[in-house]
């Protein structure tokens, strides 16, 4: 589409990169020409994911077994994503040095949320039923004084989610 921009230069890189080269005077002209051929454009607010579990599903070796199935990712090679169901959100932080991740504990799954913001973190019920899409991580922790101990934590970095109840 934005090849067919006449103040456009020229595109390049791949597929959905969005690469071009215009001159700085053209910017509201391309505004103008993007929002003339998007003027019908109705979007698609569906989200896909790869498999759906119960939250009683999800366990350590699920996970490291899902972590084999999809451990080449990149480009066309997507990361798998699962909606995880019967998700029970007891409590929420805001963490990070700035403020920008939000964790979400659901029993034995822990929710996060990166590269957010405080109105996010409003926004999540707490003592509430929901379901989330998202990939699915186990986070290990080694402490190594006074005794060595390793604490996983089963996570789903998630993308959305919905109250259920």
């Amino acid at each position: 589409m934005l090849g067919d921009c006449n103040s456009v230069i020229y595109t390049g890189g791949h597929d959905g990169a969005g690469g071009l080269q215009l001159l700085k005077k053209d910017i509201e002209v391309l505004r103008q020409e993007l929002n003339g051929k998007l003027q019908n454009f109705v979007a698609d607010n569906s989200l896909y994911y790869d498999l759906e579990f119960d939250i009683n599903q999800v366990n350590e070796n699920l996970i490291n077994y899902l972590s084999e199935f999809y451990r080449i990712t990149g480009n066309k090679f997507k990361q798998g994503r699962f909606l995880i169901k019967g998700l029970f959100v007891s409590d929420k932080k805001l963490i990070g040095q700035s403020n920008n991740t939000v964790k979400i504990d659901c029993d034995k799954l822990q929710l996060m949320k990166f590269k957010t913001d405080v109105n996010y973190y409003k926004s999540v019920p707490v003592f509430s039923e929901i379901e989330a899409i998202g990939t699915l991580n186990i986070n290990v922790w080694k402490v190594y004084r006074p005794k060595f101990k390793v604490t996983k934590t089963l996570q789903l970095f998630i993308e959305e989610y919905r109250e259920t109840k």
